[in-house]
């Protein structure tokens, strides 16, 4: 008997669905055959990737869990969305542009790159975050002040 998790994001229109399945492989496999066969008696047609997870991924995916404690109101705007993430206590390590659309997809906000570089940018200008260039040469975002409870 072998484990397996799998991790299938759905995209369709403004319509995202996210389901992670974790166990014995031949029932994960089952069940993803009625999910699938489900969408194509609806007329859907899915593209299939598969992202394996390793150790590494989960346990940063873990650590993100336990940072990310902010609430999103349909009335945020995206300046508002990228503070409150910053400013959950995630934003005290440097994040690149990607990490950033990564958070965002976390909580299915789905902008364009060049949506969000603009937005950082203006933050930026604003100061409510700071840009460093990181030892790769890739920009960096990371709060202007501290957060509460740092010293």
């Amino acid at each position: 008997m072998s484990n397996i998790t799998l991790k299938l994001v759905y995209k369709y229109g403004g319509v995202s669905l996210e389901l992670e399945l974790s166990g014995d492989k031949e029932v994960v496999e089952e069940f993803l055959d009625k999910i699938l066969n489900r969408f194509q008696m609806t007329g859907y047609t899915i593209k299939e990737s598969v992202e394996p997870q390793s150790d590494d991924m989960k346990m940063e995916n873990h650590m993100l869990d336990e940072h990310l404690n902010i609430e999103i109101l349909s009335s945020d705007s995206l300046p508002d969305i990228i503070n409150k993430i910053f400013y959950s206590g995630w934003g005290r390590t440097p994040r690149s542009l990607r990490e950033v659309m990564d958070i965002l997809n976390r909580y299915g906000l789905f902008y364009s790159k060049s949506t969000v570089a603009v937005t950082l940018k203006r933050l930026v200008e604003k100061g409510s975050l700071r840009r460093i260039k990181g030892k790769d040469g890739v920009f960096k975002y990371v709060t202007s002040t501290p957060v509460m409870g740092d010293k």
